[in-house]
């Protein structure tokens, strides 16, 4: 199917998709370093809280006659990760989606967002997960909505990352009557089951790079995005002191700071921010969710297993699932935020064979 990705960022959902066999024909987001890492001659910067913008949006799907819209609106105001923001903006452009999807009537939509989109309340009253059920299912749209949660730890990712997907089907394409729905679920969620793995480790999926330390460069010009952020002195002479699978409890208190010394004595309470600072990896374990912030090093446990400093560009990208062909341009704080905010291109690359799997035993019509 030709389909077109909104917000695409890295472009982690189109990835997946046409490694499943589907065509991307426009993808738009309205962030700089988005436009470095996608083809010109299908991108376009564009700037969606204005109306002119998705007009022109709704007028590229036409011309392009696009079955499929795909995206993941930014999804910050719905993170669990610090402190969520009902008021954040960005939440608006979740409606802003539903609007081009209203206008411009796909056959098939697929929307991503963080789990924490369920819980988080729309200005309606209802819950952003009802809110957009609601609006996909109503007379004037009439899709089918199934509600997808993937799991990276059950798929064989070496991540454990989490994400909630709204798959939409119009009505009319769906060779079942209405009240055979139930069929169709079924297939899906058995569909689904036969992806399902062993999660990986992390020394199944980073080992083989170059293991090299802060400030050294990546000697192998084919290896790309595998130059270690460089930390200061009193952050590396902390970093030593800690062990795989330990963190900011190892580090002795005359190397810490004043902030980071009532961290550690709980000062600032004993929850999961405080016990992953400073956080080292483990070889025989996945990693924690890969985040846009991995270069804030009190984000999370997100320093390698042996090396004193953090993953890499590449190392997080490898543990998304994100090919070694694929170079990341950007500043570096810009690499890291892209290969962060990504959907893994595994994610979509299920949904997208699911797309075809239903086409082929004729459940839709397209």
């Amino acid at each position: 199917m030709n389909f077109v990705d909104l917000f695409c960022g890295i472009g982690g959902l189109s990835l997946g998709l046409e490694d499943a066999g589907h065509k991307n024909v426009f993808s738009t987001d309205y962030w700089s370093a988005a436009e470095l890492n996608n083809n010109s001659k299908n991108f376009l910067k564009l700037d969606l809280f204005h109306q002119n913008s998705q007009e022109i949006i709704i007028n590229k799907i036409k011309q392009n006659k696009a079955e499929l819209i795909v995206g993941g609106p930014p999804c910050q105001g719905f993170s669990s990760f610090g402190k969520r923001k009902t008021e954040d903006r960005r939440n608006t452009l979740v409606d802003i989606f539903l609007k081009i999807i209203t206008k411009s009537n796909p056959k098939i939509i697929i929307i991503e967002n963080v789990r924490g989109l369920t819980s988080m309340q729309h200005p309606n009253g209802l819950k952003f997960n009802e809110h957009i059920k609601r609006v996909l299912e109503s007379k004037q749209n009439k899709y089918f909505v199934q509600v997808i949660h993937l799991d990276g730890l059950k798929l064989g990712m070496a991540q454990n990352r989490k994400r909630i997907f709204y798959l939409g089907i119009k009505k009319d394409i769906l060779n079942i009557q209405e009240n055979q729905q139930v069929k169709l679920i079924s297939f899906i969620e058995k569909f689904l089951k036969t992806f399902e793995k062993n999660s990986k480790t992390l020394k199944e999926v980073i080992s083989d790079l170059p293991n090299i330390e802060s400030g050294d460069e990546c000697i192998d010009n084919n290896i790309k995005n595998h130059t270690p952020f460089i930390h200061q002195d009193e952050i590396i002479r902390r970093i030593k002191y800690v062990p795989q699978g330990g963190g900011l409890q190892d580090i002795p208190d005359n190397l810490l700071n004043d902030h980071l010394y009532r961290m550690k004595n709980n000062g600032y309470g004993s929850g999961g921010l405080v016990k992953n600072t400073y956080g080292r990896l483990s070889w025989n374990k996945p990693s924690g969710t890969i985040i846009a912030g991995v270069r804030k090093i009190t984000c999370g446990r997100l320093f390698h297993p042996e090396a004193n400093r953090l993953l890499t560009v590449r190392e997080c990208a490898r543990l998304q699932t994100i090919p070694d062909h694929m170079e990341i341009k950007g500043s570096i704080t810009e690499q890291y935020t892209l290969v962060g905010n990504a959907v893994p291109p595994l994610f979509s690359k299920i949904l997208g064979s699911l797309i075809l799997e239903l086409k082929k035993i004729n459940l839709i019509n397209v």
